[in-house]
């Protein structure tokens, strides 16, 4: 990877999603740590500090769409499933194909 301008991955600012636009989300709590979002559509990917949860949600509303009992099952869970969709290079088998966890 390289950090050029036109590369397509960025790193993910921890900041940005928690200090500049949290407040954007309907429904945020404090105990809500944003993790990651989907290139797809903007959803997200939280933990809840409370329960140590991880949840998906849509991009303008923290309310859970589909959750994961901790970071350790999330991560087997998405990396499991997102190894079906792209190629051994990184390339996406089928671009119409959604990359949402639901």
């Amino acid at each position: 990877m390289d950090r050029s301008i036109t590369s397509e991955r960025q790193p993910f600012s921890l900041k940005t999603t928690n200090k500049d636009e949290r407040w954007c989300v309907e429904n945020v709590k404090e105990s809500y740590f944003f993790i990651g979002s989907y290139d797809w559509d903007g959803s997200h990917l939280y933990i809840d500090k409370e329960t140590e949860k991880v949840h998906f949600c849509s991009p303008d509303d923290a309310t859970p769409l589909y959750t994961w009992d901790s970071l350790e099952d999330m991560l087997i869970s998405e990396l499991t499933r997102l190894y079906t969709l792209f190629t051994e290079d990184g390339r996406q088998i089928d671009k119409s194909k959604s990359t949402l966890p639901i």
